[in-house]
């Protein structure tokens, strides 16, 4: 019966495994490769997914890119000011975390608001959303931005929309919800 103490058998030179032929020179000798620069076939195939990937990116970005920059009208973007300020007047009277509507409805004007160019007027509110709250992983823009609403409603994003709300009822005029409504 093994157990513990009793020591391992001592070892037989004699009944050791026999060496093992490494794999690579076997084969070797059967598939000869050539060197990836003289393959013409291969290096054509490279540039040809190489040049796709590139047209797929740029097109992607610049063409399809939802929101590109400073393609609202003037009319657009103060209906989507006035949406998200009147959204805003609502989270100061009740929580509006449970409700996906309004989310969804300040995540779309926020999208419109944040297509306009740097230097108009609402700069200082994307500003102020893109700083609030301090200190936590992602901002209150992060999340309008990135289509909170209806299918994507993360947990993080509702403490920012409790928090604000509950500042307003503890600090009324001095809150920063009323400071996101006073910069619209």
């Amino acid at each position: 019966m093994d157990d513990f103490f009793t020591p391992p058998p001592k070892f037989d030179p004699a009944r050791s495994p026999p060496p093992i032929d490494p794999i690579g020179d076997q084969h070797q000798d059967q598939k000869q490769q050539k060197p990836f620069d003289q393959d013409p076939e291969k290096r054509q195939r490279l540039i040809n997914g190489s040049l796709l990937l590139f047209f797929k990116k740029v097109f992607a970005t610049s063409l399809f890119s939802r929101g590109s920059r400073g393609s609202k009208t003037p009319e657009e973007i103060n209906a989507a000011a006035h949406v998200i300020k009147e959204h805003l007047e609502m989270l100061k009277t009740s929580d509006q975390n449970d409700n996906p509507h309004f989310i969804e409805e300040l995540s779309i004007a926020y999208l419109t608001l944040s297509s306009i160019p740097p230097g108009s007027r609402f700069d200082a509110f994307l500003q102020a959303a893109n700083i609030y709250p301090q200190g936590d992983a992602h901002s209150f823009a992060f999340y309008l931005a990135n289509h909170a609403g209806d299918t994507w409603l993360p947990f993080p994003f509702l403490e920012i929309l409790r928090k604000l709300h509950q500042g307003f009822v503890l600090r009324k005029k001095n809150s920063e919800l009323q400071h996101l409504i006073d910069l619209l």
